[in-house]
């Protein structure tokens, strides 16, 4: 079709404007690109590459190279909780609690989805005397790791502390569930059976034993657990034969001497139970039961001096246990004070519970290093107290 000239010639400016329009906001459409990315270049792009640097440090066993990589990060771009985790367990493995503690109470402010720094904040508080916390970081942790037995394992023995008996023997289970290896394995049966027992599920607890037994034919501790469960199924024949037995592999076993000395004053041989439950209150001063019965038999020898004694040292014993109860509450409620803590360790001093002292006023100086009174009481403790603490660490990798 032929073109006529005139129509041409009006429509190809127009034709030739349209193009440089159009070429004008694809170039626009790229600058706005460029600068855009020129923008986002200048942004933080996460801290991920210190995070990881930081994590195999630690799996190297250099804390404070992992400390060096991640502590000049301050602001909340992503991977800053990480950091922060990382932060916290360089510290924590360095022995530096408190900063420690601060490092990961900001991991989990940044990122609450993080079950590691919930489980080292967790000891943390646990080992200042704050079982409270502890509890909930530890079932948050389990509750975002399910795979994960330490966490269990870990509220089996707080909750046993606490007195909270079926709690702890259904966390020891669940550890045990989840696979729990070696020494842990062993102790969560342990610690399980224990439960049971103190909890009153005698028949519980002998169907464990006969497990555990299978298991672990060579563990000590069964002797005595076995000889508890006997005598609280009113098998005092048995009980007398695993107690003997416990007293044999270990002199001092608590529990196999209170056993025999009940199937001793049950027998009629008042004497020689007394003499068990003295050995027995010497290696557990907290104990209501062996004082108790002490009482009992010392009223009956006519001992009425010595029954005296016992009455005021039993209730004594009563009052530290609610002292040390009312103490936990007003440790949770003010967690920055340090007197609820040097308290808790003075009444721990007083029962016998070194280990527990020494944490105690650890504790307090963590948060008041000026506490001259927790420094002289720390001071005061013998020199195993310390390797006894088991002070919170960083978990293993």
């Amino acid at each position: 079709m032929a073109v006529d000239p005139m129509t041409a010639s009006a429509a190809e400016p127009r034709s030739n404007t349209a193009r440089l329009g159009l070429l004008a906001l694809v170039l626009l459409h790229l600058a706005l690109l460029a600068g855009l990315a020129w923008y986002l270049n200048r942004q933080p792009s996460g801290h991920w590459s210190h995070v990881e640097r930081g994590r195999r440090y630690l799996a190297q066993g250099r804390p404070d190279l992992a400390f060096r990589e991640v502590q000049h990060i301050r602001d909340e771009a992503p991977g800053a909780a990480e950091a922060m985790t990382v932060a916290g367990q360089a510290l924590l493995t360095q022995g530096q609690v408190v900063v420690a503690r601060q490092a990961l109470q900001r991991a989990l402010a940044l990122n609450p989805d993080q079950p590691d720094a919930a489980k080292m904040l967790a000891a943390i508080y646990i080992a200042s005397g704050d079982a409270t916390r502890g509890i909930e970081l530890l079932e948050r942790a389990a509750a975002l790791d399910p795979r994960d037995f330490r966490p269990w394992y870990a509220l089996g023995k707080v909750r046993h502390d606490l007195g909270e008996f079926d709690a702890a023997a259904e966390a020891y289970a669940k550890a045990l569930r989840l696979g729990a290896p070696g020494t842990e394995a062993r102790e969560a049966r342990i610690g399980r059976i224990r439960a049971l027992l103190d909890a009153n599920r005698a028949e519980e607890a002998a169907a464990e034993l006969d497990d555990a037994r299978a298991r672990l034919p060579n563990e000590p501790r069964l002797a005595a657990l076995e000889a508890r469960a006997a005598r609280a199924t009113g098998n005092l024949d048995r009980a007398l034969d695993r107690a003997e037995a416990a007293l044999r592999l270990n002199p001092d076993d608590f529990d196999a001497l209170y056993v025999r000395a009940q199937i001793r004053q049950i027998r009629g041989d008042r004497s020689a139970a007394l003499a068990d439950l003295e050995r027995a209150h010497s290696l557990n001063r907290n104990h209501l039961g062996t004082l108790q019965l002490m009482l009992q038999l010392q009223a009956q020898l006519g001992l009425t001096a010595e029954a005296e004694e016992t009455r005021a040292r039993l209730e004594r014993t009563r009052q530290r246990l609610d002292m040390m109860n009312t103490l936990t509450k007003l440790i949770h409620q003010n967690p920055e004070d340090p007197l609820p803590r040097y308290q808790m360790g003075q009444l721990a001093v007083e029962g016998g519970l070194d280990a527990l002292a020494f944490r105690c006023f650890q504790a307090a100086l963590d948060l008041d290093p000026k506490f001259q009174l927790a420094r002289d009481a720390l001071a005061k403790l013998p020199p195993e107290a310390a390797n006894q603490s088991n002070a919170p660490s960083a978990p293993r990798n």
